[in-house]
């Protein structure tokens, strides 16, 4: 956690983040919500319980056999839905071995972090690649070959 990040806890409404905190743990049991806190920590400052249960049901909806506990300690940004499904989208457009839920699924398990990649477009692309201090083309890792 950054220094800016702390500042901004500190300023935040202690109530409303402790309240987040305990929905994340009931939504989540297994996963350390004070590690998906120190991450995003927008989720638990300005989000809601409600907010919580609601993009919780939608990611079940739409990963249904994905360790959701798991995933969402290492990736917390998978909790936002509209992103989330822009990722998939463009997973299933510019990785060709990726064709149906089953194979997202299993790419969302396989990497967690490496799937959101793809809410921006392709990681690949000349635009993705703009920021990055790396100067070669990444290779998706293909989960499906052994």
């Amino acid at each position: 956690m950054t220094r800016r990040q702390l500042a901004w806890l500190v300023k935040g409404d202690v109530s409303r983040t402790v309240e987040n905190l305990l929905e994340m743990k009931r939504l989540f049991p297994a996963a350390d919500a004070a590690r998906i806190g120190a991450q995003e920590p927008f989720i638990v400052l300005y989000g809601s319980p409600s907010t919580l249960r609601r993009a919780a049901a939608q990611l079940l909806e739409l990963l249904p056999r994905v360790d959701l506990d798991r995933a969402v300690e290492s990736e917390p940004s998978l909790l936002n839905i509209r992103a989330l499904k822009q990722a998939v989208t463009n997973l299933q457009r510019y990785q060709p071995h990726i064709k149906t839920s089953e194979d997202v699924q299993k790419t969302l398990e396989y990497n967690p972090r490496w799937f959101m990649r793809y809410q921006w477009g392709d990681p690949n692309s000349a635009a993705a690649g703009v920021n990055r201090r790396t100067p070669w083309r990444y290779e998706a890792p293909n989960p499906f070959q052994r």
